[in-house]
């Protein structure tokens, strides 16, 4: 689609002048926003769920992005944001899925609030995998 190709373009542009120039943070931010677009371009040929799952990985690899950069706004707004992801993709997952992530997005929730970053990192790669092995239900 044009108006998405466009961002696609720009993000890839983005990331390769990051790379060109060494700079790991503005690398790995270009990396995701490239995925994220990357991911709107699939939506019209592969199941949402599919891409609510990935864009919910993408979403903890921008918060442990965000943790490293010791942005505690930004953490708060990547755990909106993961939170409102995992409403979505509930109805489609098994139950013993779904309590795994909300138990898993509980002590994220209460890392975030205590501004423990280590905690909040910890608990994001734990998501990362156990969004990973997660598969819709058919």
């Amino acid at each position: 689609p044009t108006m998405i190709g466009q961002r696609v373009d720009d993000a890839v542009a983005a990331l390769a002048g990051a790379v060109d120039r060494r700079r790991a943070g503005q690398a790995g931010q270009a990396a995701i926003e490239t995925a994220r677009w990357s991911l709107d371009l699939q939506l019209q040929h592969r199941p949402v769920v599919e891409i609510d799952l990935a864009r919910f990985d993408l979403w903890c690899a921008q918060l442990l992005l965000d943790t490293a950069n010791r942005d505690q706004a930004a953490v708060t707004g990547d755990l909106f944001a993961i939170d409102y992801i995992r409403d979505r993709i509930g109805p489609a997952i098994e139950a013993a899925d779904l309590a795994r992530l909300n138990e898993q997005l509980e002590a994220l929730n209460a890392a975030v609030g205590d501004a423990d970053l280590a905690a909040v990192s910890d608990t994001a790669q734990l998501l990362r995998r156990t969004v990973g092995g997660i598969h819709p239900r058919t």
